[in-house]
C-alpha cells in the first residue's frame, strides 16, 4: 500500500494543480503544509477528506516536513511514500513507475531524477551544486544517481522505522 506525500511550503500557484494531477494517480495523497504563510492553508481546505493534511505551525524546512510525512504515512499503515515537492517540477504521471520499480525491488529506496535537457531554467549555482552531491554520493557509495537532489522517490517506510532520522 502506497501513498503519495506532497511537501509544499507557499506553493499556492501551483498546489492545486500538482494535487488534482495526483489525484489521477492515487487516492492516498498526504500533504504536509510546512507553515505556508500563502493561500496554501485555503486551498487545501477546498479537497475536504480527499487529502490528509498535516499541518507544521512554522516552516522547519524540508526535512522536517519529510518527517512528519513519514510518521504520518506509517501510522496509517502504509508501506511506501512516493514524495513529490508542489511545485511542479514532478510529473504525476510517473507514479506508477515507481510502484512498478517498487514491486520489483521490494525495501529499496526509488529515486527519480529530473531531466536537465533544458538548461535554460536551471541556475549555474544549482546545476553545480547537483554535480558535486552526484559525485560524493557516488564515492560514498558506489551507486551512480543522475538527480540526488531531487525530491520525487520512494520511500519504503518499514525500513526508515528503524532508523534514526535527524
Amino acid at each position: 500500500k502506497i501513498c503519495v506525500a506532497i511537501l509544499t511550503y507557499n506553493n499556492a500557484g501551483t498546489l492545486a494543480g500538482v494535487l488534482d494531477d495526483v489525484l489521477r494517480q492515487c487516492a492516498d495523497i498526504i500533504v504536509v503544509n510546512d507553515g505556508s504563510t500563502d493561500e496554501t492553508p485555503v486551498i487545501l481546505k477546498g479537497y475536504g477528506d480527499r487529502v490528509t493534511v498535516v499541518n507544521l505551525p512554522i516552516n522547519r524546512g524540508k526535512g522536517a516536513a519529510l518527517k512528519a510525512a513519514f510518521i504520518k504515512a506509517r501510522e496509517m499503515g502504509f508501506a511506501g511514500a512516493v514524495t513529490m515537492d508542489s511545485d511542479g517540477q514532478h510529473h504525476a504521471s510517473d507514479i506508477p513507475l515507481f510502484i512498478k520499480a517498487f514491486d520489483e525491488h521490494p525495501g529499496s529506496m526509488i529515486v527519480g531524477t529530473r531531466r536537465f535537457l533544458d538548461l535554460q531554467g536551471i541556475s549555474l549555482k544549482n546545476l553545480i551544486s547537483n554535480r558535486l552531491s552526484n559525485f560524493w554520493f557516488f564515492l560514498e557509495t558506489g551507486v551512480k544517481l543522475h538527480d540526488t537532489q531531487g525530491g520525487f522517490r520512494l520511500y519504503p517506510l518499514d525500513r526508515l522505522g528503524r532508523m534514526s532520522l535527524l
